[in-house]
This record gives structure tokens, sequence and C-alpha cells, in this order.
């Protein structure tokens, strides 16, 4: 019996967290949410939402 990870057939890893909190970051930059000057949020901040 073939096993999931030689069919290709799982789960994919998940991104890296410091890369998923700069994608998020990025994308709330963009968004225009941290105004020009506006500092960005805590470590704590962050992980509350």
């Amino acid at each position: 019996m073939a096993s999931d990870m030689s069919t290709g057939v799982g789960h994919a890893p998940r991104p890296k967290l410091s890369v998923r909190v700069v994608a998020a970051l990025r994308a709330e930059l963009l968004a225009g949410r941290f105004p020009p000057g506006q500092k960005l949020p805590t470590e704590n901040q962050l992980t509350e939402s």
C-alpha cells in the first residue's frame, strides 16, 4: 500500500510564522490602514487579533 507522502496527497506545509506576519502587515500597509509616520502595532497587539 502506498503512503500519502509517495502519492503526493496530504497537507501542504504551512508557511513560517514570520512569512505570514510580513504578508499580513504588507497587506494592511497597502490597504492604507497605517498612515505614513504611524507606528506599527506591537507584537502583543498583533497577537490580540
